[in-house]
């Protein structure tokens, strides 16, 4: 065989290895899962991902000048095996702005129209990417953000990972805002995903990990709420936004005016992770209502914040040693468990109004312990408990509230409980002080919990 023969044959195997990689390469899912490889956005509108066996759904708002790219090779005939990027510098790329709605609600209460209005939308449409996910529906079909689920927690890294593959964005500038149910989810997923997230931005709503912190990294944190929420009151609120000023190593007594009037800044102005808190005086819709000055304020705060490279340590002089929860009293029940009790996952004890009867809807006046350690359960039986507990202030006592058990069985939803799986008992209790321990007479009987 010739020398030219063999260039020629040389060729030919390297061009059939070409075409082979390519065919390799074009087979392969954004998850490594086997599936072809999702396509890039180049589109406003509905997207959908697997994510746990389960279809899920995300709205994306794409700014004018966004260059979409399939992150780990484009199949490009002009190059040889991958194109060039998108950006020539990651300062070039946008930053990534997710929005997230409250129960019942979906991706359009971020439109126009919406719970929430499409004011953000608008403010970082030039300048963000956005994405606006579905929450999964409940048995009754009501969409709602699970934190007591992995499965959600699984679904925002699936997310992360599918538009990793199919748009360009700032890692440095992940932003998650979220209303209500939303927020709640925003500061969970702050909280276990701050080597991630850069800031967040919750309304009327707070952290469900309290009080057993398990917070990596660093965030930093805008916090708005109204003070005649009714549906949120500001007393289950604050326990969040004191874990947030301690775990990022500021002082609970010290702040500066922040973003916008009436924020205040624990961070004085001078961090990178600041903790505001926006406490308002909307009275709108018992007060749940969306903060006519949120939109600016959100994204003036992510704006703000100085680029840093995400890390997975706390702020400096802060962390999760920082978050003490100290209980002054106890409160002494007995608590009757049904003949077929399902494994138990989380045991609250909650305050609503005196006079409240079952079933009881939105958040209570006060947690008096949203994280209780039973022990071994016999179900079936009754037994005493002498909990810990954190009772309201002084200044607010005495005072007779209606006291509410819950508790959230495997397979459950927290802190909203699925009705006809989770459980729930209610009795009436007059406390006198923040320090007496109290004894309640009534044997709590737990039942399902019934549909409001």
């Amino acid at each position: 065989m010739t020398l030219n023969s063999n260039i020629e044959l040389n060729n030919l195997i390297l061009g059939l290895a070409a075409v082979l990689l390519l065919g390799i390469l074009s087979a392969c899912d954004n998850n490594n899962g086997g599936g072809p490889r999702a396509e890039p956005i180049t589109q406003n509108g509905l997207y959908t991902l697997l994510s746990s066996g389960i279809e899920r759904e995300y709205y994306v708002q794409l700014p004018p000048d966004a260059a979409p790219i399939n992150a780990a090779i484009s199949l490009s005939k002009e190059s040889n095996l991958t194109s060039p990027p998108a950006y020539a510098r990651i300062e070039d790329a946008p930053p990534l702005l997710i929005a997230l709605h409250g129960a019942g609600d979906s991706y359009e209460g971020w439109l126009p129209g919406g719970f929430q209005g499409d004011g953000l939308l608008q403010l970082a449409g030039e300048d963000a990417i956005v994405i606006v996910p579905n929450a999964r529906a409940n048995e009754q079909g009501r969409r709602i953000w699970d934190p007591g689920n992995e499965t959600d927690y699984s679904f925002f890294l699936d997310l992360f990972s599918e538009l990793d593959q199919r748009i360009t964005y700032d890692k440095r500038r992940v932003f998650i805002t979220g209303h209500s149910a939303g927020a709640l989810m925003a500061h969970e997923l702050g909280c276990r995903f701050g080597d991630i997230i850069r800031a967040i931005a919750p309304s009327a709503g707070s952290i469900t990990s309290s009080l057993s912190p398990r917070c990596v990294g660093s965030v930093a944190v805008l916090q708005i709420q109204s003070e005649f929420d009714a549906i949120v009151p500001t007393a289950v609120v604050t326990d969040t936004r004191d874990l947030w000023v301690l775990y990022n190593g500021f002082d609970l007594n010290i702040s500066t005016p922040g973003i916008i009037e009436p924020c205040i800044d624990y961070g004085l102005g001078a961090s990178a992770y600041p903790v505001q808190w926006c406490l308002h005086d909307t009275g709108e819709s018992d007060g749940h209502a969306w903060w006519l000055q949120a939109d600016g304020a959100i994204w003036n705060f992510f704006s703000s914040l100085p680029i840093v490279e995400p890390t997975i340590d706390p702020p400096p002089g802060g962390g999760n040693g920082n978050l003490t929860q100290t209980f002054p009293t106890t409160m002494t029940v007995e608590i009757e468990f049904p003949a077929d009790l399902a494994p138990i996952d989380v045991v609250g004890l909650f305050l609503y109004p005196g006079g409240s009867t079952l079933p009881i809807s939105g958040a209570p006046q006060f947690i008096l312990n949203g994280d209780i350690d039973l022990g071994v359960v016999t179900p079936g039986t009754r037994a005493i408990y002498d909990i810990p507990v954190k009772l309201p202030a002084d200044s607010q006592l005495p005072n007779t509230y209606a006291l509410l058990l819950a508790v959230y069985l495997e397979g459950g939803t927290f802190p909203i409980p699925t009705a006809g799986l989770d459980l729930n008992a209610l009795a009436e209790v007059t406390i006198f002080d923040s320090t007496t321990p109290i004894t309640v007479d009534e044997v709590l009987v737990l039942e399902l919990i019934q549909a409001p």
